[in-house]
């Protein structure tokens, strides 16, 4: 009712009813609270309120740091509210996250969040995106062997042990951390190759092999996951390439053989 209708935050003491409802952290209510506020964006930005609006930046970012699907809402809101700058405020976010701490509960969440900025401002954050996601690949290549080898691509990253943050959703208990956390970089490393197109060199074959580990069920990649969890890593693998297929840039760079894996998994 509230996207259909924003009129009804037309008002200060609206934007004041927001706030509190985000200052509140109720989870479940989270997701559709901020998309309404995005939606509302515009109305917000007229109402011209500096106060209000810093309080509503300071909350949306304190989000932030929860599991990738809030977060993510939550970077497109700031972007909304904030359509003149966004930019900057994107690069500065970037500048202030430490993208090394593999071993940090928030790197999944820092990841998200980075394949979504650099897939909404590719121009200004394409070098330095590109820079940290090639960094973060570095990881992923088996430090012991880097040549361009696509059987080499492994890594200790991946034989990790990850857990979910304290406010992740249990939607599936047989997809553990590891699965989600692999399901998440390829998903991240996708969106910033789109982003970047004609920029994304390099990077696109790195994006390209792992989408193909996820559905050839490579047992390098998949070798320790359940059979729930391989089903959800080849549909993850499938979603990704489906985007690149779907996108015009790289269409032309797609060979045979992937139309007809598609397939075959679709039947």
């Amino acid at each position: 009712v509230f996207i259909q209708h924003p009129f009804i935050f037309n008002s200060s003491e609206s934007l004041e009813l927001l706030c509190n409802l985000l200052k509140q952290r109720v989870l479940e209510l989270a997701p559709i609270l901020i998309r309404t506020i995005e939606a509302c964006a515009p109305l917000i930005i007229t109402l011209n309120q500096n106060n209000m609006m810093i309080l509503l930046n300071s909350e949306l970012s304190s989000y932030l740091t929860l599991h990738p699907p809030i977060a993510k809402r939550a970077l497109y809101c700031i972007c909304a509210l904030n359509s003149n700058n966004k930019d900057e405020l994107l690069q500065k976010m970037i500048d202030d996250t430490q993208y090394d701490q593999f071993d940090s509960d928030q790197f999944i969440t820092n990841l998200v969040l980075l394949g979504h900025m650099i897939q909404i401002s590719p121009i200004v954050l394409g070098d330095i995106g590109k820079r940290i996601l090639t960094n973060i690949s570095k990881y992923i290549v088996d430090k012991q062997q880097t040549n361009d080898n696509e059987n080499n691509m492994t890594t200790s990253f991946f034989h990790g042990n990850f857990t979910l943050l304290p406010d992740e959703p249990h939607a599936d208990p047989e997809i553990g951390a590891d699965a989600r956390v692999k399901r998440e970089l390829v998903k991240a490393m996708t969106r910033a190759v789109l982003g970047l197109r004609e920029n994304s060199s390099g990077l696109f074959n790195i994006v390209y092999k792992l989408i193909k580990k996820c559905i050839e069920n490579d047992q390098d990649f998949t070798g320790e996951m359940s059979e729930s969890e391989i089903i959800y890593i080849r549909l993850c693998g499938l979603s990704c390439l489906l985007k690149l297929i779907c996108n015009s840039y790289f269409y032309t760079r797609m060979k045979p053989d992937d139309f007809l894996i598609i397939i075959n998994l679709l039947r």
